[in-house]
């Protein structure tokens, strides 16, 4: 009664039903040893596999998925560069096909990341706490963490890629 251990409780249920029943103390033993030792192993398993699960989806969300919503706002702006410079010299010239000016807003586009990013980081946030606690109550920090550091992320990103994408505006 002084453990509260449900595989300590169920141990001792073991060895006392056996011993009850006339079976080999030590072989009731050294099967729950072995037993604990393959739980425990598995266990060790099981943590790395979900600490990997949780390194590669933090990585997903605050690395890869910022960085391509800045390259996608900046190749916008690329196209959008080189279809007015298009137009511009071809206003007299008949060309097969019909160019138009790209007409997305940079400022929606921006709104869009953010709100689409927020709900990639809270989502991966709350699968990373299904899967490391079996709830979603456990992750509300890791989303407030998440969250942060995607838009922190996002935001550097514009900002070097709008460095990076100078050298072929100008």
């Amino acid at each position: 009664e002084g453990y509260n251990s449900d595989t300590i409780k169920e141990t001792f249920d073991l060895i006392m039903v056996g011993w009850r029943r006339g079976t080999r103390i030590t072989t009731i033993v050294d099967r729950v040893y072995d037993n604990l030792q393959l739980a425990r192993h598995l266990r060790k398993k099981v943590i790395a596999s979900v600490s990997n699960y949780k390194i590669f989806l933090s990585f997903v969300t605050v690395l890869i998925s910022p960085a391509m919503f800045a390259l996608s706002y900046h190749l916008i702006v690329l196209i959008r560069n080189i279809t007015s410079k298009v137009i511009a010299v071809s206003e007299n010239v008949v060309l097969p096909i019909n160019l138009h000016s790209v007409r997305i807003n940079d400022s929606d586009f921006i709104l869009f990341s953010y709100i689409t990013l927020a709900i990639i980081s809270i989502s991966t946030s709350m699968i990373i706490s299904i899967v490391k606690t079996g709830t979603i109550e456990e992750g509300y920090k890791e989303i407030l963490v998440l969250t942060t550091l995607t838009m922190l992320s996002y935001a550097f990103f514009l900002f070097a890629f709008g460095k990076f994408f100078l050298i072929f505006v100008t």
